[in-house]
């Protein structure tokens, strides 16, 4: 099961991004979007579940990336 919720938000035709928040395999979402001009940056958070029943195991990613619009 996966839900989440995503807010946009515009200053300025060339300064918007977002905000997501979420919950997946019982693990929370996070992410930041933002566009400035022609820079882009992303961040987000997740974890989902590797093992099996009987040996759980979670693995959880940070992740950002960061990019030049042309």
């Amino acid at each position: 099961i996966h839900m989440g919720a995503e807010l946009d938000w515009e200053m300025f035709s060339w300064w918007k991004g977002n905000w997501n928040l979420g919950i997946n395999q019982g693990y929370p979402t996070m992410g930041l979007g933002a566009r400035f001009a022609f820079f882009n940056l992303d961040l987000a958070y997740y974890a989902e579940e590797l093992g099996t029943d009987d040996f759980p195991s979670k693995s959880e990613r940070l992740v950002m990336e960061m990019s030049l619009e042309f």
